[in-house]
C-alpha cells in the first residue's frame, strides 16, 4: 500500500511538472530558417540577418508559413554592392530554393527582382492570404503586386545569381517597423508581441506645437514618441522614456502637417507602433476667451468656457475631412473640486456648434 502511494505521488508530481512546462512554453519568433537555405548564405543576428557573397543564386526561407490572415513584415538593405540585385517575395514550403529560382518560379509563390539598391532601403510586404494577394513596397511606395497567392507560403530572400554581395535584415514583428502596418494587418509574428500598442492616440494642434494623448497600456513602463514628415513614415524617434500618457511637441512650424505614432515599452519588449495621427500647428489669430456651445444628437448641449485658441483648434478639427479619429478632446478649467476637466466631443454626434467671443 505504501509503495502504491509513493508511486501515485511520483506520477502526480511528474504530471504537474509536465503541465507547468507545457503551460510556460512559448512559440519561437519567426526568423530565417537556418535549415532551409542555400549553403552560401550566412545567417546572423538571431537568424534575422542574411549575408551572401558570390552565392551563385542561393535563397533562404522563413521559419513559419501562413495560410490565412493578413500579415506584414519588412526587410532592410544593410549593404549591397553596385551589382547586387535581390529576389523577394513568398514561396511554398516545398519549392526548391537551392539555386536561382526567379526565372522558373511559376505558381510556387511569387518573387520580384529589385535592382539597383541603396543601403537603408526598406522593403515592406503586405500579405493578405484571405484575398490571396501580396503587395511589396519599397520605401513606402508600392512597387509590386501579385494575386492568386494560395496554399501555405513563407517569406523568401535570395540573390540573382550574379556573383554579388549584400546583407539584409528581416523584421517579422519582434521590433517596431520603420513604416506603419497597413490597416487590418498584423506583424508576421504578431502573436509573439507581448506589449500592446497604445490605442486612442489623439493629436491636438496649437500655436507651433502639437499635443498627443493616448490610453495607458497595461505593463508599459514608458512610451516612445515618433514623428514623420509624410503619412506612413519613416518615423524619427523624437522622445523616449515618457512616463505619462500625453506629450507636447513644441517648436514646430505652423501650417506644416506632422504625423505621429507612439509605441509602448515594457520590461519584456517594445510594442509595434500605434495607429498614426496627424496635426497641423496654426498661429493663434484670436486671443482671449470665448464660449463654445455644442449641440448633440439625443444629448444635452455642452457649454464650454475656454480660450479662443482652443475654440479655433476645435473648428480646425471639425472642418478637416482628413481628420484621424472620431473624438476630439478639450481641456476646460473646472470651477469645482478639480483643476480641469477633459471633454471628448464625438464628431458623429455633433448636430451644430456656436461660438461666442468675449
Amino acid at each position: 500500500m505504501k509503495k502504491k502511494k509513493i508511486l501515485l505521488f511520483t506520477l502526480t508530481f511528474l504530471v504537474l511538472i509536465l503541465a507547468l512546462e507545457v503551460g510556460s512554453a512559448s512559440a519561437e519568433d519567426v526568423t530565417w530558417n537556418p535549415n532551409d537555405k542555400g549553403a552560401a548564405i550566412v545567417l546572423s543576428n538571431g537568424n534575422l540577418t542574411a549575408v551572401y557573397n558570390n552565392s551563385n543564386g542561393s535563397n533562404v526561407r522563413a521559419s513559419e508559413g501562413k495560410t490565412q490572415g493578413k500579415w506584414y513584415w519588412e526587410i532592410k538593405v544593410d549593404s549591397a554592392n553596385s551589382d547586387a540585385a535581390v529576389n523577394l517575395g513568398v514561396a511554398h514550403p516545398l519549392q526548391s530554393i537551392s539555386t536561382d529560382i526567379y526565372p522558373n518560379f511559376n505558381n510556387q509563390g511569387f518573387l520580384a527582382r529589385f535592382y539597383p539598391q541603396n543601403t537603408g532601403d526598406i522593403y515592406g510586404f503586405s500579405l493578405d492570404m484571405d484575398s490571396k494577394i501580396l503587395q511589396i513596397s519599397k520605401n513606402n511606395t508600392l512597387v509590386a503586386t501579385k494575386s492568386s497567392v494560395a496554399g501555405e507560403v513563407r517569406p523568401i530572400l535570395g540573390d540573382n545569381n550574379t556573383n554579388s554581395s549584400a546583407s539584409y535584415t528581416a523584421n517579422f514583428g519582434a521590433t517596431p517597423f520603420v513604416y506603419s502596418v497597413p490597416t487590418g494587418y498584423q506583424p508576421y509574428d504578431g502573436s509573439q508581441q507581448k506589449t500592446q500598442a497604445p490605442t486612442n492616440l489623439a493629436a491636438t494642434s496649437g500655436d507651433a506645437q502639437v499635443t498627443l494623448s493616448w490610453i495607458a497600456v497595461t505593463d508599459a513602463t514608458s512610451y516612445k514618441i515618433k514623428r514623420a514628415a509624410t503619412a506612413g513614415g519613416p518615423y524619427n524617434e523624437i522622445e523616449a522614456n515618457i512616463k505619462d500618457t500625453s506629450y507636447k511637441d513644441t517648436r514646430l512650424t505652423n501650417d506644416k502637417k506632422y504625423f505621429y505614432v507612439v509605441s509602448a515599452v515594457s520590461s519584456s519588449d517594445e510594442s509595434v507602433n500605434s495607429t498614426e495621427v496627424s496635426a497641423t500647428p496654426k498661429a493663434a489669430s484670436n486671443t482671449g476667451n470665448g464660449t463654445l456651445i455644442v449641440t448633440f444628437e439625443n444629448a444635452p448641449d455642452k457649454v464650454l468656457s475656454i480660450s479662443m485658441a482652443q475654440i479655433e483648434e476645435f473648428i480646425s478639427w471639425y472642418n478637416d475631412p482628413s481628420r484621424v479619429g472620431n473624438a476630439y478632446m478639450i481641456k476646460s478649467p473646472d470651477t469645482g473640486l478639480f483643476k480641469s476637466i477633459k471633454y471628448y466631443l464625438v464628431f458623429d454626434k455633433i448636430v451644430a456648434w456656436e461660438v461666442r467671443q468675449y
